[in-house]
């Protein structure tokens, strides 16, 4: 095989020696140029549509016409690789990407992909290398980063995903998950000290992070603190706010290109679980333009237009929900809150009672019956159905905290206590009647220490979430105990 200077050697000899360097650039590019146009890519894919739905097959049909026109533009090729990968087309996908690799070769998102699925697929050794390099391309992009460090870790290469880790950290990106994987790090290394720290990061961050939550009682049971373990645990089960999520563009991008209902959907709930509620919304409807009697659409369209205020919407989705399955517990109890969220209390309790008839085991349901008769004078049904809440769940915090304030308002305060105590750690915006009461009863019960306690958190708490009035009032309380209120 010729040289280069061998290709020199074969100009004219007018050509002098400073021509020849000169000229010696341009010779190694053309041949670089010639042997990638040698080499072989891989072919563009055949893929059977007949049997996909009339929309998919359009879609893949279309994309492939356009890569077979232009087989050299890494984008045309590269999006065919995408639409098949969000159908789970992996082997195709997986062609796509790499000739797209070959012909763009500073393009991220082709090795990202291809290390993605090396990574859904447990071949983590492999994806490292596909990963590593697209990050060395998009270095500023955090969830190529966290991905890598999640293939690092999960080759048992430690030294290399803390590295990368503290490269997100020093970024300022995600710095839950970050903690959160250095912790997962630390325990699956026996490091137990190191994991605690880490996970406590991640919730001084996240307060939330059931993940980081359950992590973290895990650790503390094998040091054998347990009663801290419990107390996590049982803070775990109660925690409903929305979860930290990766956000993570690229394969976002690729996601988005599935039309099909199972797409629609993915996209649908990870958009709910975010709370863009309008976006889930469209995605839903997105999916009964496909398929009109969808009843998981219809039934999540119910809770998406209560939180949106839109009744009417709400209400029409909930009466074809109930034709296609009356037996479903779940959409009478949403229906019930929107019903209540329109002061419909009565016509909400009766709602509830379908779902209940179709689910007694259902904690909600009895929790929101218990509420709604509160709030409509029958206090011994309210009990009643409070008990059977707890009953069904006994770590239902809202509950416990509805009986317990129940109770305490009849000056039944022994009954009261350890329900108010179960409640005393509910979200923080529901917590100021529960405090108050239980400082209440805990005078009543002649306790003043363990009164002044329960104050000084509720001035804490109020400093966060209270009025100022409020404040007031609490600090008067706490100086007519002999407490110094600030």
């Amino acid at each position: 095989m010729w040289t280069a200077q061998d290709m020199l050697r074969r100009f004219p000899a007018c050509l002098t020696a400073q021509h020849r360097r000169r000229l010696l650039p341009v010779v190694v590019a053309a041949l670089v140029f010639v042997f990638a146009a040698c080499r072989k890519l891989p072919d563009i894919p055949v893929v059977q549509t007949a049997s996909m739905p009339e929309e998919v097959r359009r879609q893949i049909e279309e994309s492939r016409r356009q890569a077979g026109q232009q087989p050299n533009d890494a984008r045309q090729v590269g999006r065919l690789g995408m639409i098949l990968h969000s159908y789970e087309l992996i082997d195709q996908a997986t062609a796509c990407y790499q000739r797209a690799g070959e012909l763009d070769k500073k393009e991220a998102r082709w090795p990202y992909y291809l290390g993605l699925i090396r990574q859904q697929q447990k071949r983590h050794r492999e994806a490292v290398p596909f990963l590593r390099r697209a990050a060395e391309l998009s270095p500023q992009v955090a969830a190529i980063q966290l991905r890598l460090a999640d293939s690092l870790a999960a080759t048992g290469a430690a030294a290399g995903c803390r590295t990368v880790l503290g490269d997100v950290l020093r970024a300022g990106s995600s710095p839950e998950q970050v903690h959160y994987r250095l912790g997962r790090l630390g325990e699956t290394e026996g490091k137990y000290d190191e994991a605690i720290q880490e996970y406590r990061n991640a919730l001084a961050v996240f307060p939330g992070y059931k993940d980081a939550h359950l992590s973290l009682a895990r650790v503390y049971r094998r040091v054998g603190r347990t009663t801290e373990s419990e107390r996590l645990t049982v803070e775990f089960k109660a925690i409903d706010t929305m979860q930290p999520v990766l956000v993570d563009s690229i394969a976002n991008e690729m996601l988005a290109l599935n039309m099909s209902t199972q797409g629609h959907t993915r996209r649908a709930v990870a958009y709910a679980g975010a709370g863009r509620l309008r976006e889930a919304i469209e995605e839903f409807q997105a999916v009964l333009r496909i398929e009109p009697e969808n009843f998981n659409a219809h039934a999540n369209l119910i809770s998406l237009h209560a939180q949106s205020g839109d009744w009417k919407e709400a209400t029409t989705h909930y009466q074809t929900a109930a034709r296609l399955k009356s037996s479903d517990a779940v959409i009478h109890l949403d229906y019930a809150n929107v019903l209540a969220a329109q002061g419909q209390m009565a016509e909400a309790a009766r709602a509830v009672e379908k779902s209940i008839q179709a689910n007694p085991a259902l904690a909600g349901a009895h929790r929101l019956l218990a509420d709604l008769s509160a709030v409509l004078g029958d206090r011994r049904r309210a009990e009643a159905e409070y008990r059977n809440a707890l009953a069904s769940q006994p770590t239902d915090r809202l509950a416990h905290r509805g009986l317990g304030l129940l109770l305490a308002g009849g000056h039944r305060d022994r009954e009261a206590l350890p329900h108010l105590e179960d409640a005393r750690y509910c979200a923080e915006q529901t917590r100021s009647p529960v405090l108050q009461a239980l400082s209440q009863v805990l005078l009543r019960l002649g306790d003043k220490a363990a009164a002044l306690e329960v104050l000084y958190d509720l001035e804490q708490m109020l400093i966060l979430y209270g009025s100022e009035q409020e404040r007031t009032s609490v600090r008067r309380q706490i100086r007519s105990l002999g407490g110094s209120g600030h």
